[in-house]
């Protein structure tokens, strides 16, 4: 399996779709050889040579060991061992080294990605340098992530650079929310905790503030990780899961509108009516007729 190295300048990408994949590639570095073992591949600025060396980068980057083991050492984790299935992040501004056994080497997959995205997921405590290790397994989907990265790195098509970036950020959020990469956060427990509350019992209010302090963070963390996670904050998060609910009882149940506004905990079918507009754009009654028309269509044809 030969070794690749793409570079790429970032081109503005990063700040249009929040994340641009700047370099990709795979090393295979083999029991007792050098490593890095094709230095000229990479930057000068990117190199590092042990045993004393380590480097410092002003990007984060992604490395997933598929085979054999090594090491891993940064100011925030201290030095960790690595074997296949392990995967690492490096953070910018954090001081840094790895490397395989001498005894085993290793193939790694490596992706640098820069863009305000990950500034967002690191203010929000997503990205921790401290966390910076994940034991995700051997998972054949990843590596075909990267291997797809790798032929659109081949590739000069419109939307190639585009599509990298979005791959790039399923490659680490595959990484970070597997579920047997990590313990969770308290504030990622909590999150998880509050939406399947929210879907169990959508006829209810809710105190956020007072489910955060059940789960046991405060409550400024909490609504920051939550929007970070869902990409909505809260409240907004518990409106569209009854929103969606109410679609559901429009399209394939007779209820009225007091009925669904009863389940769903609203006051009274004006209320809902009023929620369900803004969500919506038309009213739940005309919405209604216009669904049921379109569902209903091909069986008239069948007629």
């Amino acid at each position: 399996m030969n070794d690749l190295a793409f570079y790429f300048p970032d081109g503005g990408a990063s700040e249009i779709w929040g994340a641009a994949v700047t370099a990709c590639g795979r090393t295979g570095a083999v029991p007792g050889g050098p490593y890095p073992p094709n230095p000229r591949q990479h930057p000068g600025d990117h190199l590092f040579w042990l045993p004393q060396g380590g480097r410092i980068l002003d990007c984060y980057q992604l490395l997933y060991i598929s085979s054999g083991k090594g090491w891993f050492e940064s100011t925030a984790t201290g030095k960790v061992e690595m074997k296949a299935g392990s995967a690492f992040l490096l953070f910018p501004e954090v001081w840094h080294r790895y490397s395989p056994d001498p005894e085993s080497g290793w193939t790694e997959y490596f992706i640098e990605l820069r863009g305000p995205n990950l500034e967002r997921l690191r203010q929000a405590g997503v990205l921790r340098p401290q966390n910076a290790v994940f034991h995700p397994g051997l998972d054949t989907e990843l590596v075909e992530a990267f291997h797809a990265l790798h032929r659109l790195a081949r590739q000069a098509g419109a939307g190639g650079r585009e599509q990298m970036g979005t791959l790039g950020m399923y490659l680490l959020a595959r990484l970070i929310f597997s579920s047997s990469a990590r313990e969770l956060s308290p504030e990622e427990k909590a999150v998880r905790q509050t939406e399947s509350r929210m879907r169990e019992k959508l006829g209810e209010s809710f105190d956020m503030t007072e489910l955060a302090r059940e789960f046991g963070v405060g409550y400024d963390r909490f609504r920051r990780f939550f929007k970070a996670l869902t990409g909505l904050p809260p409240k907004h998060y518990y409106r569209k899961l009854q929103m969606r609910r109410a679609e559901e009882l429009l399209l394939h149940t007779e209820r009225n509108l007091a009925e669904i506004a009863e389940e769903l905990g609203f006051n009274t079918a004006f209320h809902l009516s009023a929620a369900f507009k803004e969500h919506a754009g038309i009213a739940p009654s005309h919405w209604r007729e216009r669904r049921r028309g379109v569902v209903d269509l091909p069986q008239a044809l069948r007629d």
